[in-house]
């Protein structure tokens, strides 16, 4: 009996060693995340092409040695600039003999001047271990292929006439008296609409809608009622497969008020 009631403890008192040990580990534990691969776009009608990589799950004494920082192609982009910012975690104790806690990590992004569509090679050291990053430069492609609202320029593909110059789309048209209007968004290979927001500036009617689904695209909204004299202005939100985003936004007013 004795016998068996020492087996009994000493499998208690290893159970309780073990989930100890575990538990320190998931509380401790820092795990460095980053991408093996990042995407961007370089758009040869804009002033400047930035891409973003970032890096997290550092602790206080990890850093990025600024000096380690390289690009394998500086034809296609140089790294600009690198931000550290902290960020805190709470847990709330369950049991009464538990404290809360607070831990903090660290994240880094690297900014990288782009100049030309290709690939290059973002490598940098922290706390002596290499790491590396590929980035790849796509050619920029307008991401609406067609885009209409029921009524607003007879109702003709809207589209041509967006303004992209300036790293996201712009258009503005005349507004109509068009009833339960609709939204028709068709996005180019590759994207897909995430929300879309029509804000009546005139009346204060505000309407949202959107998209959860990474596979799925929001192609077409009821706006709702429309009238002639209203100021209206209708945001589109879309995304590409590697998480970039861009905004479309129309304005359905008088033309002569459009500032």
């Amino acid at each position: 009996m004795k016998k068996i009631y020492k087996i009994i403890t000493y499998i208690i008192l290893s159970l309780l060693i073990m989930a100890g040990t575990g538990s320190n580990l998931s509380v401790n534990a820092e795990e460095i995340r980053t991408k093996t691969d990042v995407y961007s776009y370089f758009n040869p009608n804009l002033k400047s092409n930035v891409a973003v990589i970032e890096i997290s799950g550092l602790t206080s004494t990890q850093r990025i040695a600024k000096e380690s920082l390289q690009s394998s192609d500086i034809n296609v982009g140089r790294v600009r600039s690198i931000t550290r910012r902290a960020y805190s975690s709470n847990t709330s104790k369950v049991e009464k003999k538990a404290s809360n806690s607070s831990r903090k990590s660290y994240t880094y992004q690297i900014k990288v001047n782009l100049y030309a569509v290709g690939t290059t090679v973002i490598s940098y050291t922290i706390d002596g271990v290499a790491y590396s990053t590929t980035l790849h430069v796509n050619a920029y492609v307008n991401p609406v292929s067609s885009l209409s609202v029921t009524g607003v320029n007879s109702s003709a593909d809207l589209a041509p006439n967006l303004d992209f110059t300036k790293g996201y789309g712009t258009g503005s048209f005349a507004n109509v008296n068009q009833k339960k209007a609709k939204l028709s968004v068709t996005p180019a290979t590759g994207w897909r609409v995430t929300s879309v927001t029509c804000d009546n500036e005139t009346t204060g009617y505000e309407y949202k809608k959107y998209n959860k689904s990474t596979t799925k695209s929001l192609n077409s909204v009821t706006l709702g009622n429309l009238r002639q004299g209203d100021n209206c202005k209708v945001q589109i939100t879309l995304a590409d497969s590697y998480g970039n985003y861009m905004s479309v936004t129309l304005k359905l007013c008088n033309p002569a008020t459009i500032k």
